[in-house]
């Protein structure tokens, strides 16, 4: 995602997350930026460490760019 500098963003770290009991989604965290999926809204948002919203990409948005890479 070379739109807000994620293109070298290394996972530090990865949280799986829990709502009322239910599995919801998967925060990522970088040295620099965060990403959180959120399942049931099938969206990942992208912020960076001091919160601020930098991007919202739909799972099918990131899913398309994950397989030009892979190409």
């Amino acid at each position: 995602m070379d739109d807000i500098g994620a293109e070298d963003a290394t996972i530090e770290q990865e949280t799986i997350l829990v709502q009322d009991g239910q599995y919801c989604g998967r925060r990522f965290q970088s040295e620099s930026m965060q990403a959180v999926w959120f399942l049931e809204e099938k969206q990942v948002k992208f912020s960076d460490n001091e919160g601020t919203l930098l991007a919202v990409h739909s799972v099918e948005h990131i899913l398309h760019f994950a397989q030009k890479d892979v190409a």
